[in-house]
């Protein structure tokens, strides 16, 4: 796509090679990524099932005022 706008890159900007040690923080920086995306995704869920109940609680709630105001 780049191409055909008449934009042609030089080979060696997009074919680098990292070093081996940049490799090796790139692993791990992408591992602690993966593992905080695991830990929000667990709390999440938690915060979810907590809102679902008391979105539930709050129904009950309200349902049993409408039927008091009667």
């Amino acid at each position: 796509m780049i191409a055909q706008m008449g934009v042609k890159p030089k080979k060696e900007d997009y074919e680098s090679r990292l070093a081996a040690r940049q490799r090796l923080r790139a692993a791990v920086f992408v591992v602690v990524a993966a593992n905080r995306i695991k830990s929000l995704e667990r709390q999440w869920r938690g915060v979810r099932k907590l809102g679902e109940g008391l979105k539930r609680m709050r129904g009950e709630v309200e349902g049993k005022k409408a039927k008091r105001n009667k």
